[in-house]
């Protein structure tokens, strides 16, 4: 039987060049409604945004995962 893999973790990635490198304050991490500026192209992306890309980044995959794990159960 299949084994179904799902994400330890993910990263949010910034929406222009998909880095994972932010400039962030340690001691006030981003919020709701805050800008937060890319360590690499120095775009500022909304924090709000990147959360839902990543949302439904993370839906999709687990989808795909649980597709090919119900598959397989059918296989003979």
């Amino acid at each position: 039987m299949k084994k179904i893999n799902f994400p330890d973790n993910v990263s949010l990635e910034c929406l222009f060049c998909s880095s994972s490198e932010f400039k962030i304050d340690s001691e006030h991490p981003p919020t709701s409604g805050d800008l937060v500026t890319c360590g690499r192209c120095k775009y500022e992306n909304d924090f709000d945004s990147m959360l839902a890309v990543c949302k439904e980044n993370v839906v999709e995959s687990v989808k795909s995962e649980l597709n090919d794990y119900i598959k397989s159960l059918f296989k003979k």
